[in-house]
């Protein structure tokens, strides 16, 4: 058992993070990295019959609000856009 955790489940899961991470450009693949807690999250209430709770639904949504906030454009939050001097 703890030879396939370590191997398997470890070894395996980092390389593949790894390889991901030099594949895709740095915002999105924080993006991706940090929507880890709502994965475990969902997995837990639906394989585990874990409770879902305000406080579970409040946290997973300022942690998407954050994503979507990320992937705007510069200056597109407050409906400007900045030129850039020539």
């Amino acid at each position: 058992a703890m030879a396939h955790l370590s191997v398997v489940a470890c070894a395996l899961g980092f390389l593949a993070r790894s390889f991901g991470q030099a594949h895709v450009p740095a915002t999105p693949a924080a993006v991706i990295l940090s929507a880890q807690p709502l994965w475990v999250s969902a997995l837990a209430i639906t394989l585990y019959g874990e409770r879902l709770t305000w406080t579970v639904l409040v946290g997973g949504g300022l942690i998407a609000l954050a994503m979507l906030l990320v992937l705007l454009p510069a200056g597109s939050a407050d409906g400007r856009r900045e030129v850039a001097d020539a």
